[in-house]
């Protein structure tokens, strides 16, 4: 989704050419034109436009992306072993999303990409609380946003005592051990 947002050129084409991009986004046979038309129908109420409606686009390109395939394979792997899966949703109250950062990774042609990234942690904090965005992670939680909450990266991503997220970070790393050593 970042990419696609990133790039509005490729939203206004995926306007004017749905059979064309989605088959290939959502990876199923592009003459399967029937398919493009009920995806169209249910994620974006057939008369929207993706461009106009980014989270529906997101939700689509979530279930055909993410959710489908790895329920897929767990139900697979469940055949030969116990497998255990979780839906992630939880939104950090003091860290910027990994939607933020990926979308501010956007390669510009003059200047490295890690100005991009310190660039679109300022505009985060900005929009959060100069600007008192009300909703500066629109699109939920993002792949891989648990990361943050799980493992220590950086003095910068670190969560401290004094964090809005410790406790959930604290009980969600809590929850991984205590699956490993119940099993």
């Amino acid at each position: 989704m970042t990419g696609l947002e990133s790039y509005s050129h490729i939203l206004d084409e995926l306007d004017t050419k749905w059979d064309t991009h989605v088959p290939v986004l959502m990876h199923y046979d592009p003459n399967r034109t029937e398919v493009s038309d009920k995806l169209r129908e249910y994620y974006m109420n057939s008369s929207m436009s993706p461009s106009s409606d980014l989270m529906s686009l997101t939700r689509m390109l979530s279930d055909g992306i993410f959710f489908e395939p790895n329920y897929r394979v767990a139900k697979y792997h469940a055949k030969h072993v116990p497998t255990y899966l979780y839906y992630y949703t939880y939104l950090s109250s003091t860290l910027p999303s990994v939607y933020s950062l990926i979308r501010a990774a956007k390669p510009k042609e003059w200047y490295p990409w890690e100005l991009n990234i310190a660039g679109g942690v300022a505009s985060y904090y900005a929009d959060k609380f100069i600007w008192r965005s009300k909703d500066p992670k629109k699109f939920g939680a993002c792949h891989a946003e648990d990361i943050l909450q799980l493992w220590s990266f950086s003095l910068i991503t670190d969560i401290r005592p004094r964090s809005g997220d410790y406790n959930f970070s604290n009980a969600f790393v809590s929850s991984f051990v205590d699956f490993a050593q119940s099993k």
